[in-house]
């Protein structure tokens, strides 16, 4: 079979198609670049706005303790300093907690090192201790709850962050598993006699260390917290789902026994 001729007419056609995927592919990458420094500048601007904040405060507590100093004051200057320094443990507290606590929970799913847990239960003390800000750490705070075991806290915490940023995955993947510990350790009601009958009360009785039937509805709103249709996940986050149908799959089990 001889060769498929080409001509002058076909040549240009084509030439035309990879001019304009080029350009095409050349406007992408272009957007690409365009938009990379702006999202690097947006995480600047929100990291110095936040040390921009605390320098702020400290100038803040120092200038009313110079003032109350000036002044004699001296009830209030001492009041003063002790609150300063309540806010730069909080502060520093806070900034560890925000670079440690997720990745910890993550990095060991069945429950995070002693040593680690008293370095969080420490920091939350400080924090709670503290007048220092907390709306932009609680994914990071409730993160900390988890670790400790304070999953009442952890709940509350996680819930407000949903509640200011419905889309933080990180924030649905704790709450979620939050759920499922509460929905395990919380008591059952235990109903005696005969099969239900209408008209008929039965003897409540003791609690006792099983799931109540309340878990059934801690373990349908986990589950919905771990759907993730179009979230690119990474692998510690996967791997934190895969923990939390694993508990919810015991825990099943145990409520249907």
């Amino acid at each position: 079979m001889g060769a498929v001729p080409i001509y002058p007419r076909q040549i240009k056609q084509e030439r035309m198609v990879m001019d304009k995927n080029s350009n095409l592919i050349a406007i992408i990458i272009a957007g690409v670049i365009a938009i990379i420094p702006g999202s690097i500048a947006l995480i600047n601007d929100f990291r110095e706005d936040k040390y921009n904040r605390h320098e702020q405060m400290i100038a803040s507590y120092q200038g009313q303790i110079k003032s109350a100093e000036e002044r004699g004051a001296k009830n209030i200057a001492d009041s003063k300093r002790k609150e300063y320094e309540q806010y730069e443990e909080g502060w520093r507290a806070g900034q560890t907690i925000e670079k440690e606590s997720i990745q910890l929970v993550y990095l060991y799913p069945e429950g995070v090192p002693e040593q680690q847990k008293k370095k969080f239960s420490d920091a939350l003390t400080a924090i709670e201790d503290s007048p220092v800000a907390t709306s932009t750490l609680n994914s990071s705070l409730g993160a900390a709850y988890y670790g400790v075991g304070d999953y009442e806290n952890a709940l509350g915490t996680l819930t407000v962050g949903l509640l200011d940023d419905p889309d933080d995955t990180d924030a649905k993947l704790l709450k979620a598993a939050t759920l499922v510990s509460i929905a395990a350790t919380s008591p059952k009601v235990e109903i005696t006699g005969a099969p239900p009958e209408p008209g008929i009360t039965l003897e409540i009785t003791g609690a006792l260390p099983e799931p109540s039937i309340s878990a059934i509805e801690l373990i349908t709103e986990a589950n919905e917290l771990i759907i993730f249709d179009n979230t690119e996940l990474s692998k510690p986050q996967t791997y934190f789902i895969d923990k939390i149908k694993t508990d919810i799959d015991k825990l099943e089990l145990k409520i249907n026994e």
